[in-house]
């Protein structure tokens, strides 16, 4: 008899079972899916990184490596003249602190020197012209960067990065 009650008192303090859940339709595994864009994705990005390196490399490392070099070493100066008659207002310049304001009624010669520390070295000129003289602004390598006849005006600039002759 004590068996009888222990089971009964047992059973009436279990809680009811919960009912399954009806039956349900496997949803969909994209896990599969997803791994492989996610591989396909790091694929592309290390191939476009590879590319990228293999085009751009030789290029930063040229310029890298050649920077201690100084850029068109040769030119060293820069000679503004005036020839024939010349009621001339000017500016001539560069990037390293030279200057040259210019006002002058008959012929004359201006030269500008790189020094010996400047890389990269620029070359400046605004003109201004009002009589029938004649103007050339010329590196020591001969190459002329202006050839005016007056009156004109012109401006510009040439640097040893530009190299060009």
């Amino acid at each position: 008899m004590c068996l009888v009650l222990l089971i009964t008192r047992r059973s009436r303090n279990l809680s009811m079972a919960i009912p399954p859940y009806p039956y349900q339709q496997p949803k969909g595994n994209n896990t599969l899916f997803i791994v492989l864009i996610v591989v396909v994705l790091v694929a592309v990005v290390l191939v476009a990184g590879v590319v990228a390196f293999a085009f751009y490399a030789p290029t930063i490392l040229r310029s890298s490596s050649s920077s201690n070099v100084r850029q068109d070493p040769a030119v060293t100066s820069a000679t503004f003249a005036c020839t024939g008659t010349c009621d001339l207002r000017a500016q001539f310049s560069d990037n390293v602190g030279q200057s040259r304001q210019l006002a002058q009624n008959g012929p004359g010669s201006w030269t500008l020197q790189r020094p010996s520390n400047a890389f990269y070295w620029d070359v400046e000129w605004q003109i201004s012209l009002g009589s029938s003289g004649s103007i050339s602004i010329t590196l020591n390598t001969g190459y002329s960067l202006v050839q005016l006849q007056g009156p004109s005006s012109n401006q510009g600039s040439w640097s040893t990065a530009a190299g060009q002759y």
